[in-house]
Formats: structure tokens, C-alpha cells, sequence
């Protein structure tokens, strides 16, 4: 036994080490080369036209060799999709990341397909789908309604605003007003059709020439490519004055309007009919003469008008009122329109209107009068300051070689009215002919005006 110890020690390490040689034998090591597509669809969403955006897709090689590969998008899709630099070989075991960029043209969903190719004529192309949208145009209006309410002017002009608020590009076909709104007012349509991309806006000027009596609102209809809807209508909302501030006479006592007709508290009045029945302790707006009072109720019959105090005794409407008593500022219609005069030197223009429509006064002489449009007097300085029942005058110099003067100057009659003149002079020595308006020169005008509020 002791001798067959070693012997079979011996055969052990002889079998171990035969094992542990190649002893001429070479292992097998695999050489394909292996592409995949880590995603079937790259899908870029929506992005609105006139803007792109880029993704990256990945190709795979899970071989052990290296590839060529080409990419190429198929012809017959979406031309809206554009490939980057594609990286020549993929390393094994590694990956290429290759660009695309998406730029819409058009409303819609953009389709195409990316064919990768290695350079084994063998092996079979893997194709990646690209998509892109849906995106469409949209029409919105800002303001919607457009309102005219408060309008005090002849004519009075506002913007309506045609907004892309949608994806795609908004193709605006015509604007216009219906026929069967409001004639009072009319647009000045943009030049169609327009193309109008996301996020922009296109103004239209809606004109409003106001009758007091014409009340129903007007539309404004645009034809676009707007799929909800391609006529949409904006409501055009007139001036809708109350009863006691429409000019006339509605319950035919002879008398129209605040503060002449009795049976209205004030401007927002709208029942010139019965005035306020008198309840015990109740106050009632009044005519105190040249300045707003006020008159109480007591065992139902109403107590003398008085001033911003009750029980003050009427003023004389032909006394002057101290400034503190009442005040002149706020808004004034004035009966006249628009006020037209020729000038041929004025601007370059043969003749120009003025608006005097609404003025905005003040009892503080160093504030400013502003006539419509604002030129030529964007402010008239006053002086003296006016008060309730005083004198005013307002002027404006425009200095030159023919120098303009723009004076509106009168005396309040009531609290809230007042009569006078707009008068325009000029002097100089450029105040002359000019071939354009037939050699007509400057001449001054005065127009009588009265205002009320």
C-alpha cells in the first residue's frame, strides 16, 4: 500500500496538468455583428409652425465585430422631417445616437420612415417610424365682445384683434360686418388673404358711428381656415344710453335728459317718467341753481333744494359759485361735431378736423383741456380757472412761421352746461397759398358750441 500512494499521486497531477494546457486546442470566439433599434417610433408631438424641434435615436450593436451603417428617410413621407450626420460605424458591444429635426409646414400629422442599412448584403434594413402632430389654426378675438359702450363721440373708433392662438398657421380669408346687425358700425379690413403664424395678431379698426335711437349690436364676421368654425362672428355692443342721458324727451313732458327733466336723479337715471316717490328722511338729488344739491323729505313732502349741505336756500343760478361748492371736472359732450377748417400750410394737409366732442376739464389752472384727435391742441392751458357758475377760456399756440391759435372759451349757464366758441386763428407770413389746395390761404374761423354732461 505504501508504494501505490505516490503512483497514484503521480497519475492525478499528470491528468491535472494535461487539463490545464491548450495542448493544441483554440477556443471558439464569436464575430457576428448585431444592430438594434432601441424604440419603433420617435414621435415629436405637437410643435407649432414656425418653430422646430430636435430628437435623437439610438442604434445598437450587440455583436462582437463593428459595422457600417447608412440611414436615409424614405422618399413618399413628410418632408417636414430632416436628418442630421450619421456616424459611419458602431463599435461593438456600442451605440451611435443620430439626429433629426421637425419643422411643420401646414396643419395636420407629419409621417415618414428612417431605413438603416449596414454594409452586409445579407442582413435585412431596420426602419424607424417618425412622427409629428396633430396640429391645426385657431381663431380668437381680444376683446370679445368688442364694446362701445360709453362711446360720447360722433364716431369712435376701436381695434379688434385676430389672434393665432392655434398650432398651426391661421389663413384669414375676409373680414366684414353682417348685414344684419347694427349699420352703425363698419371695419377697415386687412389685405386677404392673410397668413397670420402662432402667437401672432392682426388689428382690424371698427368704426362706430353713433345714433342715439340704434341700440342692437353689430357683428363682425371673419372667414378663415379655422376648423371649429370657419365664419366666426365678434359681437360689436353699442353705446346704450340710459333714459336720462339719450337725448330725448322720453316721457314727452317737454324736458329731456339729466338734470333737466325732473324725473331723473341723474345720468344713469333710465326712467325720465314719475319722480322718486318721497319717503320720510329720504334724499334726492337736485338743481340748486349752477351747482348740484341735494333735498330731504320730511312727512312726505320734499324740502327746499339746497347746496352740498341740505337745507342750504337755493343759489342764484346768475351769482358765481365758489370752486369748492361744486366742481367742473369730468367729461363734456358738446353739441357742434367736428369742427373742419383749411389751412394749406397746416402739416401739408389742404384742410384738417378738429373734434371737440369731448373735453376734459379741470378747475385747476395748471391742468390741461384735450380736444379729439389730440393735434392740433393737445392741450389747451386754461385761464382763469373756471368755476361752477364763472367764465372760462382755454387756448393753445402752436408757434411758426404761420403760427395757430386754438382758443374754446364760455360761460356756464347751469351746473352742467355751458355755452361758447371755438375759435382758430392764424397769422404769419407763411400762412399763404399753396398749389395743393388751390392756392387757398389761411383764414381764421369761430364756431359756436354748447356742452352739457
Amino acid at each position: 500500500m505504501a508504494t501505490r500512494i505516490p503512483l497514484l499521486i503521480a497519475v492525478v497531477s499528470a491528468v491535472l496538468s494535461l487539463h490545464a494546457c491548450n495542448c493544441g486546442r483554440q477556443n471558439v470566439t464569436k464575430t457576428e455583428a448585431s444592430l438594434s433599434l432601441p424604440l419603433e417610433v420617435l414621435d415629436f408631438g405637437v410643435v407649432p409652425e414656425g418653430t422646430s424641434k430636435g430628437l435623437r435615436f439610438q442604434i445598437d450593436n450587440v455583436g462582437r465585430a463593428p459595422v457600417n451603417i447608412t440611414a436615409s428617410i424614405v422618399a413618399g413621407g413628410s418632408m417636414d422631417f430632416r436628418l442630421g450626420a450619421v456616424p459611419p460605424t458602431v463599435d461593438p458591444t456600442g451605440f451611435v445616437e443620430v439626429p433629426v429635426l421637425f419643422t411643420p409646414v401646414g396643419a395636420g400629422v407629419d409621417e415618414a420612415t428612417i431605413q438603416i442599412k449596414t454594409d452586409k448584403a445579407d442582413e435585412l434594413p431596420l426602419t424607424l417610424l417618425l412622427k409629428g402632430g396633430p396640429i391645426a389654426p385657431q381663431l380668437t378675438f381680444d376683446p370679445d365682445p368688442l364694446s362701445f359702450v360709453g362711446a360720447t363721440g360722433l364716431l369712435e373708433t376701436k381695434t379688434a384683434q385676430l389672434k393665432s392662438t392655434g398650432t398651426a398657421a391661421l389663413t384669414i380669408r375676409s373680414v366684414g360686418v353682417a348685414a344684419t346687425g347694427n349699420p352703425d358700425f363698419s371695419v377697415s379690413p386687412p389685405m386677404t388673404p392673410l397668413k397670420i403664424m402662432p402667437g401672432d395678431i392682426a388689428a382690424v379698426t371698427v368704426e362706430y358711428s353713433r345714433m342715439p335711437n340704434n341700440v342692437s349690436e353689430g357683428l363682425m364676421e371673419v372667414l378663415s381656415d379655422d376648423p371649429d368654425g370657419g365664419l366666426k362672428r365678434l359681437r360689436l355692443i353699442p353705446h346704450m344710453p340710459t333714459a336720462c342721458s339719450n337725448l330725448l324727451d322720453d316721457d314727452n313732458d317737454g324736458v329731456a335728459d339729466f338734470p333737466d327733466d325732473p324725473g331723473c336723479q341723474d345720468l344713469a337715471d333710465n326712467d325720465e317718467y314719475n319722480p322718486a316717490q318721497c319717503v320720510n328722511m329720504a334724499v334726492q338729488r337736485c338743481d340748486a341753481g349752477v351747482c348740484l344739491g341735494s333735498r330731504t323729505c320730511t312727512n312726505g313732502t320734499w324740502g327746499r333744494c339746497g347746496g352740498c349741505d341740505a337745507g342750504v336756500p337755493p343759489v342764484d343760478a346768475g351769482q358765481p359759485v365758489d370752486a369748492g361748492a361744486c366742481t367742473v371736472t369730468g367729461t363734456w359732450r358738446i353739441d357742434g361735431g367736428p369742427l373742419e377748417y383749411r389751412c394749406c400750410n397746416l402739416f401739408g394737409f389742404g384742410s384738417y378736423a378738429v373734434n371737440v366732442n369731448i373735453n376734459q376739464f379741470s378747475i385747476n389752472p395748471a391742468t390741461t383741456v384735450r380736444p379729439q384727435p389730440s393735434q392740433p391742441g393737445s392741450t389747451l392751458t386754461q385761464s382763469p380757472a373756471p368755476t361752477c357758475g364763472g367764465n372760462f377760456s382755454y387756448s393753445r399756440t402752436i408757434s411758426g412761421g404761420c403760427t395757430e391759435v386754438f382758443t374754446l372759451s364760455g360761460t356756464f349757464t347751469a351746473p352742467n352746461r355751458f355755452v361758447g366758441t371755438y375759435d382758430i386763428a392764424f397769422s404769419g407770413s407763411q400762412c399763404v397759398g399753396d398749389p395743393q389746395c388751390g392756392n387757398e390761404d389761411c383764414f381764421d374761423q369761430t364756431f359756436p358750441v354748447e356742452a352739457y354732461r
